[in-house]
C-alpha cells in the first residue's frame, strides 16, 4: 500500500480494546488465505467465526464460550511488511454482515471495511471491554496469540527448492535433480 493517506486511515487502531500488537513480517499477507486459515482454526476449536476481508484488512468476529451476545473482534491490517493486530470484545455483528453483503462476494474495499468497523465501535454498538467482568480475558489472550502465530507461520516462501541429496537449487516442477539424479517427488 503506497498511499500514505490509506495507510493512516486503515492501519491505525479503531478502539476495539486494550490489546494492540504491531508486527514486522517483511512481506504482504494474502488476506483471503489468512481469513480461511483462521476461520478453520477457530471453528476446529468449536467457536463460531465470521470474517470479512479486503486486500489489506481482515476482521474476524469470534463468538466465544460464556460471552453471551458478545464477540471477540480481531482486526488485522497491513501495509507493506507491517501488520497491526487489534482485538477486543464487541456486542454487535450486524454492520460487518452488511459490509460483506454490500460487496456480494465477501471482499470489500479497505476503506469501507475500516469505516464499518469504526461505526461498529461507536454509538449503539460501542466496543466494550467486558472481558474482565465476564472472566474471559484469558480466552481473549489465547485467541490473539493464535492469530499472531498463524500470521508468523506465513514466512517468506522460498522461490525455489533445494535437492536434499546435493543441496543444488532445482525448480519446483522437476521430478529429478539435474545435478545428481535424486528423485524429488
Amino acid at each position: 500500500m503506497s498511499n500514505p493517506y490509506l495507510y493512516n486511515a486503515i492501519c491505525r487502531p479503531v478502539g476495539l480494546g486494550p490489546r494492540i500488537v504491531q508486527l514486522r513480517i517483511g512481506h504482504q499477507l494474502d488476506m483471503k488465505a489468512l481469513s480461511k486459515d483462521l476461520k478453520m482454526l477457530f471453528r476446529s476449536q468449536g467457536f463460531t467465526v465470521y470474517t470479512v476481508y479486503s486486500p489489506n484488512v481482515l476482521v474476524l468476529q469470534i463468538h466465544a464460550f460464556g460471552v453471551r451476545g458478545h464477540y471477540y473482534t480481531v482486526k488485522v491490517s497491513q501495509s507493506g511488511g507491517d501488520v497491526l493486530v487489534e482485538a477486543g470484545i464487541t456486542n454487535g455483528r450486524v454492520l460487518l454482515e452488511e459490509a460483506g453483503v454490500s460487496s456480494a462476494v465477501g471482499v470489500v474495499s479497505d476503506l469501507l471495511l475500516h469505516d464499518r468497523l469504526a461505526a461498529l465501535i461507536s454509538g449503539a454498538f460501542a466496543g466494550v471491554d467486558v472481558a474482565s467482568v465476564l472472566g474471559s480475558y484469558q480466552q481473549g489472550e489465547v485467541i490473539i496469540q493464535q492469530v499472531i502465530n498463524v500470521i508468523y507461520s506465513y514466512g517468506v516462501q522460498p522461490s525455489s527448492l533445494r535437492c536434499p541429496n546435493c543441496d543444488q537449487e532445482v525448480k519446483e516442477y522437476f521430478k529429478f535433480c539435474p545435478n545428481c539424479g535424486y528423485r524429488l517427488k
